[in-house]
């Protein structure tokens, strides 16, 4: 039917295309019009020579004669004057040129000392005599100015600081370990460094404390602001501007009839109960500061001065996260683990994140919630319930989890039902009583390796942001990198003794300062060795009782506090502590001797405390 067939080529022409049209054309603007023009300033050119080297005028305008011949000068005098010096210094002059007696000299402008000499012995013999008269039972009422009281004195140094220019020393009593409540009277003693008038036997001002110190902290520009964190929990601010600073940061006789304290917090469950164990200044990002605490009951609170320390600005909890479990203890029958701070430290560099070291030897990096000012400060708050509240309670509320915000919530509204508060302000806020535990959050971020002892100290780099060190009673120092994975970066063990406090150089930062149970003090430069210390020297003194010793160091800027009973020395501040008894490591022993910095002691000449002073202002090219 079908079958397969091949035809040729069949071509269909289309029925609507015609043959394609071409034609040229072309579109032009008009003429553009083009100006040359020039502009020019007169730049008036100056040419000045010096010299030193005797010169000769050419052939043509007389050969052989100086050119200082031929000056014309005005002043027959001066002229007389130069004809007659000038050839005397031509001469010399090419002398030295000439000359190899300086030849491999090196200009060396800072003095080189390989020894470390101590400044000054601070002490106070009111305090020594009426230790020595507890100590043989006699009559408390005895010729001393604090005799009056019928409870013991603190015998050993807690903390000793130095004002921001330098010229203050400030040592605190306080005794670390305690069977139920503080019985000890204490006081914080001040040295007026720069004064003609230092009586090294004397402190320049007393300020009487009813319990225990554990803690210090001038201020960063104010150097006579003065705060101090006690064992009751409470913060004391004073200020101690006498007269022969000139408002420099001169401090007051013990005999002042004006009370120099300012500021006072209260003691309370939403504040700190339980002994503070660090205070700090720090700056935020208006450029003002806050002050923030650290205790045992495991708050870290931030306090404004202007508020008379009446309640914190806001404040977070030390809770485990996923990464650190801690051996935290319950707190108001809550399944929330509180761990206990003993340490805290602040990097200038960086206004968000701080470093926190715990009594189960815990390292924790936490953020500080930063407030925001862009909204203006009288605007109020409102809830559908017509709760009304300021911009310093919404600070607060903004940064709760949502079920702790409708807790705290809760709570205001009760109280403003209670009381006819028609706005809820912070001193309201912290009057309803909510609960600490949703007032306060948690703000730990990220866990670092832990110690395996409490973390006694802490220290943030000046220079580096994200750099700091840590030490603890486990014997080992360990610099750590928020950036890197959490092992240490370098882990030191400069003794087997329990360390309690370590320090950058104010000026170095590559040079850092370790202080341990034995009365030792380690000074590292890792520029140097990153392994062992390049100088380790004796600083207490256990024949002393409470010194305080300054002492001077090659690299410059430490200052140490010796405490044994009740003298203090400055040049590096150090400060040491009774040894704890529930240590297994073999307890400190006795020892004396002097270092670049300043410290205190205890009674068995432990240095529990470091500072670097500020008036070491040189900077070096170290890189970190």
């Amino acid at each position: 039917m079908f079958e397969d067939s091949e035809l040729g080529v069949i071509c269909v022409k289309s029925v609507w295309r015609s043959q394609i049209c071409k034609e040229d054309k072309s579109v032009g603007t008009r003429a553009r019009k083009s100006r040359n023009r020039a502009s020019q300033t007169s730049r008036p050119t100056v040419t000045m020579a010096t010299q030193t080297e005797q010169q000769y005028l050419p052939e043509e305008e007389g050969e052989g004669k100086s050119l200082s011949s031929t000056i014309p000068l005005d002043n027959k005098i001066l002229q007389q004057f130069i004809l007659r010096v000038g050839p005397l210094m031509e001469h010399e002059l090419k002398e030295a040129s000439e000359s190899r007696a300086f030849d491999g000299y090196k200009v060396v402008w800072e003095e080189e000392r390989d020894t470390i000499n101590k400044m000054y012995t601070l002490t106070d013999q009111d305090k020594i005599r009426r230790n020595k008269q507890q100590e043989k039972g006699a009559n408390t009422n005895s010729s001393s100015s604090n005799s009056n009281s019928s409870r013991p004195l603190a015998q050993s140094f807690s903390d000793v600081e130095w004002s921001c220019n330098g010229s203050v020393l400030a040592a605190s009593f306080g005794e670390r370990h305690h069977v139920g409540w503080c019985e000890h009277d204490s006081f914080v003693a001040c040295w007026s460094i720069m004064s003609r008038r230092l009586n090294s036997k004397k402190p320049d001002m007393k300020l009487p404390v009813p319990c225990c110190v554990g803690c210090l902290a001038f201020h960063p520009t104010q150097p006579t602001i003065l705060a101090a964190g006690l064992f009751s929990g409470e913060i004391r601010v004073w200020n101690i501007s006498g007269s022969d600073g000139g408002g420099g940061g001169g401090v007051e006789s013990s005999e002042q009839e004006d009370d120099p304290l300012i500021a006072t917090s209260p003691v309370d469950d939403h504040f700190h109960r339980e002994p503070i164990t660090q205070i700090s200044w720090i700056a935020t990002a208006r450029g003002d500061y806050r002050l923030a605490s650290i205790s045992c009951d495991g708050l870290v609170l931030f306090w404004r001065l202007s508020d008379k320390l009446k309640y914190p600005l806001y404040g977070s909890s030390i809770l485990p996260n996923d990464q650190y479990h801690g051996h935290g203890v319950k707190r108001n029958n809550s399944s929330y683990k509180i761990l206990g701070g003993v340490s805290m430290a602040f990097s200038k560099l960086d206004f968000v994140n701080y470093v926190v070291g715990t009594e189960g030897g815990g390292v924790l990096r936490c953020e500080r919630k930063m407030r925001s000012y862009k909204k203006k400060k009288k605007q109020i708050y409102k809830d559908t319930n017509l709760l009304k509240w300021d911009h310093e309670v919404e600070q607060v509320l903004r940064f709760l989890p949502r079920r702790s915000r409708d807790s705290v919530k809760n709570s205001m509204r009760k109280y403003a039902t209670k009381t006819g508060a028609k706005i809820i302000r912070l001193e309201e806020l912290y009057a309803s009583r909510p609960n600490p535990l949703h007032l306060f959050p948690p703000a730990s971020k990220q866990a670092f390796e832990k110690h395996g002892g409490p973390v006694y100290g802490i220290a943030a780099s000046p220079f580096h942001r994200n750099i700091f060190l840590t030490c603890s009673t486990d014997g080992s120092l360990r610099l750590y990198n928020m950036l890197r994975n959490p092992r240490p970066v370098v882990l030191m063990e400069p003794s087997p003794a329990y360390l309690f406090d370590v320090q950058w150089s104010t000026s170095r930062p590559l040079v850092f300062a370790v202080a341990d149970a034995t009365g030792k003090i380690h000074i590292y430069d890792l520029g140097v060795e990153t392994i062992s210390p390049i100088i380790s020297f004796q600083a207490s003194s256990s024949s002393s009782s409470s010194v305080v010793e300054s002492i001077g160091s090659k690299k410059g800027g430490i200052r140490r506090l010796a405490d044994n009973a009740t003298t203090t020395t400055t040049t590096t501040t150090t400060a040491t502590t009774p040894t704890q008894q529930d240590n297994k490591r073999t307890p400190p022993t006795s020892s004396s001797s002097s270092s670049s910095s300043s410290s205190s002691f205890d009674g068995a000449g432990a240095i529990v405390a470091l500072s670097f002073s500020p008036r070491d202002g040189r900077r070096y090219n170290d890189e970190l």
